[in-house]
């Protein structure tokens, strides 16, 4: 799965790297979650929270995680700037990018020398790829 979040408003999903949408074991499936900010939401305090439980529960190590988030400036140390904004996120909308016409970039598919490829797929041309 290749799991992306958007903001609501937005008609389009960054794609950040030729491998992204390309698997060779099993199919990849995009999933798309909608965000808004909403006073019935989620912090990011709570995310975290979330994240770090399951991390746990699976006895993984949730200080990596942490110190992930602190390589973007997100710090936990205090909490509290990070209680007020809310977002709420929409029901996961599946597609099939294993479709021959998904509109795609992958690896295999490029010409020698050509790497590190971002782009945007517009969502409301994929309806036809939805699950």
């Amino acid at each position: 799965y290749e799991i992306k979040t958007v903001e609501a408003q937005k008609d389009f999903v960054d794609i950040s790297s030729e491998y992204q949408l390309s698997c060779l074991n099993r199919p990849v499936h995009l999933i798309i979650y909608k965000s808004k900010v909403s006073e019935n939401g989620f912090s990011l305090v709570d995310i975290v929270a979330s994240v770090r439980q399951k991390i746990d529960e699976k006895l993984g190590d949730s200080e990596k995680f942490l110190y992930k988030l602190n390589m973007f400036s997100i710090d936990f140390k205090n909490t509290s700037l990070y209680e007020d904004y809310k977002i709420k996120l929409s029901e996961p909308i599946f597609y099939n990018t294993d479709n021959e016409s998904f509109p795609k970039i992958v690896a295999e598919n490029l010409e020698s020398g050509i790497f590190a490829v971002k782009y945007r797929l517009n969502l409301n041309l994929l309806s036809k790829y939805k699950l």
